[in-house]
Formats: structure tokens, C-alpha cells, sequence
């Protein structure tokens, strides 16, 4: 008979649960990390982290347990397949940076610092892209599906503060207007 420390261990909504399928050869997106691609990579990954319910190592809210507890070695197994997944998530000559790292968290925070751009420079960038973008003899769905990832990008770097008089939906309604003056 399992005891409750047991079934808490194999429950899939568990952090520390591993499906019989995962394992350390897999990959969890197929985006590789180059060392220019950070946010679409750093997306991928965080989806996939949700979707297995791994979220707490690389964000640090799941950390260690003490040795001594029964989900000490299970905290151990997870780390240790969260870092071989990531470590087949980015490209060979990166991979040297973090392969004497001990922690996802390690890992991951060392991964950010390295190649996540300041938002100060990345939003002139993208502004100045989105500014010089041309159709030029491209269909209009390409040079829009361009100019959408572009916009999408734009907007994961500014926060709408949330507030009950209704100017944040003023404010996102202007930037949708000005989405409009940029494209034509």
C-alpha cells in the first residue's frame, strides 16, 4: 500500500512527477537557442515548462528540499531532466556556457543574463525595424504577418497597468490606432 508522501509523488499535477515518457534525450520545443532568438526561445521553453507543470525550478519558487525529506531525490531527478532539456533546447556552441551549472535556476538565470536584451535597447530596436519595414514586393500577408510578430514582440515589453476607470482601454485602443499609421 503507497503511502500519502508516495501518491503525491507519481501525482501528474505534481512538480517533482516525471511521465515514463520523459527523459533526458528529449526535446521540449523544437526552437533552439542561437544566442539572437532569447525571447521567441524563452517563450517556447516557458510554455513547455507549463504545460509539465516545471515552472517553480527555473522561476525559483521550488526550491531544494532539505536532504534528509523523500522529495529531496525526486527534487534532484526533475532538476537534472529540466537542465538536459534545456541544455537540447540550445545550440552546441552555447551549450558550453552552462554545462558545469547545478541548478535549472542556475541555468536558466545564467541564460537570460547572457543573451536577454535590456528592454531599453530591444524596444528602439524593434521600434526602428517596425519604423523601416516595406512591403516591397512582398505579398500583403507576409509583409503583415512580419509586421504582427513585430508588433507582438513590441508589446510583450510594456505592461498595461490594470485600472477601473477605463484608461487602459483608451490607451491600448491608441496604440492599435497608431498600429495603423506605422503600416501604411
Amino acid at each position: 500500500m503507497a503511502t500519502e508522501a508516495t501518491k503525491k509523488m507519481i501525482d501528474p499535477s505534481s512538480p517533482f512527477y516525471l511521465h515514463p515518457f520523459d527523459n533526458p534525450g528529449a526535446s521540449v520545443t523544437t526552437c533552439l537557442l542561437n544566442g539572437d532568438n532569447y525571447d521567441m526561445w524563452e517563450k517556447a521553453m516557458v510554455n513547455a515548462l507549463k504545460v509539465k507543470n516545471k515552472l517553480g525550478f527555473i522561476n525559483g519558487t521550488l526550491i531544494k528540499p532539505d536532504e534528509d525529506t523523500p522529495k529531496a531525490s525526486k527534487w534532484e531527478a526533475c532538476n537534472s531532466m529540466l537542465i538536459s532539456w534545456i541544455f537540447n533546447s540550445i545550440e552546441k556552441s552555447i551549450q558550453l556556457n552552462v554545462v558545469y551549472l547545478e541548478t535549472t535556476k542556475e541555468v536558466w538565470d545564467d541564460l537570460r543574463d547572457r543573451y536577454s536584451i535590456g528592454n531599453t535597447p530591444r524596444i528602439h530596436e524593434l521600434k526602428s525595424e517596425i519604423a523601416s519595414l516595406r512591403q516591397q514586393g512582398t505579398s500583403f500577408m507576409v509583409y503583415y504577418t512580419k509586421l504582427k510578430g513585430m508588433w507582438d514582440k513590441l508589446s510583450s515589453y510594456s505592461k498595461v497597468l490594470t485600472c477601473t476607470c477605463g484608461a487602459a482601454h483608451e490607451f491600448l485602443r491608441e496604440k492599435e490606432e497608431e498600429k495603423l499609421h506605422q503600416s501604411s
